[in-house]
Order: C-alpha cells, then structure tokens, then sequence
C-alpha cells in the first residue's frame, strides 16, 4: 500500500474530472438554496502536521474545506461538525479490528485542529462509528435542510460511510471532491468513482460555491 502523500493540486483535480466525466455524479448540481454542510472529523488527530496520523493532503484540502465554511457562514446555512471519539464500551471493534487508531475522549488528538470547528450557532456531533448518522441526531439536526454538502477527512472510511448511508436515507449529498483527502491518491481516486457512481454527486469547491451563489443560499424563512 502507497505511503501517506501529499498528492492534491489542480492537476490532480483536473484528472479527476476528466475521468468522472459522464458519471451520474457529474450531473448538474441541485439547487443549493438550502443546504447543509457537513464537516466530518477535522480533528488534530488527522489535520496536524506532528499527529502521528497526519494526512498530508490535508493541508490543501483544508483550505477548500475553509472556503466551504466561509460562505456556509455568509449566507447563513446550516454547518454540522463531526468528531470522532472512541465509545468507553466498545472503542471501535471493527475500527481496531482493521488497524484504525482509537480516539479516547480527552485526548488532545480529538480535538479541532486550528482554525476548524464550531462557531456559535453551529451543532457538534460526536460519533463512534465511521458514519456521522449512525447513532447521532444529525437527521434530526438537518432535518429540513434539501441537500447535503459533505467535506472532511477521511475520503475512504468516514467520508465514505456516511455519503453511502445517506444514500440509504434517500438524502441527496454533493460531496466536495477536493475539500475531503485520504493517505494518498489511490484511496481518494477510488472513494470518488465509487460516490460519483449512484451515491452521490461529486463537485469542486468553486462549483459548489458558485451554484450557492446562483440559488441564493440561506436560510429559510
């Protein structure tokens, strides 16, 4: 298996889109006029630099994720933020069971990295398992919310996991191809062709701002 890599540029982005064109994921973007956005984990466990588990594709990641934040923030739309802790009970059985890294509650590691997390107004979730609905009350949370918009890390466990049960939820999820990161390119490639194939739709950051922007986002009446 690849090494931890730090493997995301326009580059890479532009061949992603070369190769998801023509998938249901690449149809054109619901209207985005109420949506939610869900960022999953950005936790220091996997976004800073000294963690042991650092993604390094995050550092670029990160900075789209922000810019998802940033307008979420300005048009007033809905903002769920995800933690991942380890159940006292049970701390992750099939998480352990394949090697993932427990995250016991208290450790510095489960928290926010800087500069991400909950601002007043904004809901936290705390979760246990790989999907953020499993558990939580973010159904209840973003229960009038239309579209889902999810970002975070990481691509190819929670990011999978919870785009794929909100599939099962009949919940419709544009999932920002270049604000989520995974160890390294092959884990992300493969997480998207799988999302962009009946799951989910799969857009830029720039796109998903830019249809906000044409559906004049915000909150509901």
């Amino acid at each position: 298996m690849k090494k931890r890599e730090s493997y995301l540029n326009e580059n890479t982005i532009r061949e992603w889109l070369r190769d998801l064109d023509g998938s249901p994921g690449r149809s054109p973007l619901p209207r985005l006029a109420r949506p939610a956005l869900v960022m999953i984990d950005c936790q220091r466990l996997f976004c800073d630099r000294k963690s042991p588990a650092f993604i390094p594709a995050w550092e670029e990641a990160g900075k789209r994720a922000n810019i998802l934040v940033e307008n979420f923030r300005k048009n007033r739309s809905k903002i769920v933020w995800t933690r991942h802790i380890s159940s006292d009970s049970d701390p992750g059985r099939v998480i352990g069971h394949f090697g993932g890294r427990p995250i016991p509650k208290g450790s510095p590691l489960s928290e926010y990295s800087e500069g991400f997390g909950p601002i007043e107004g904004e809901s936290e979730i705390i979760k246990s398992s790989y999907s953020a609905w499993n558990g939580t009350d973010l159904d209840t949370l973003i229960s009038r919310e239309e579209v889902v918009v999810v970002a975070g890390v990481t691509a190819h466990r929670c990011i999978l996991t919870t785009v794929s049960w909100a599939a099962c939820m009949e919940r419709i999820v544009v999932v920002a191809m270049d604000a989520i990161a995974s160890q390294n390119d092959d884990l992300h490639y493969s997480t998207l062709m799988v999302l962009a194939n009946g799951h989910a739709h799969t857009a830029t950051t720039a796109e998903i701002v830019n249809s906000m922007e044409l559906s004049g986002s915000g909150v509901a009446p």
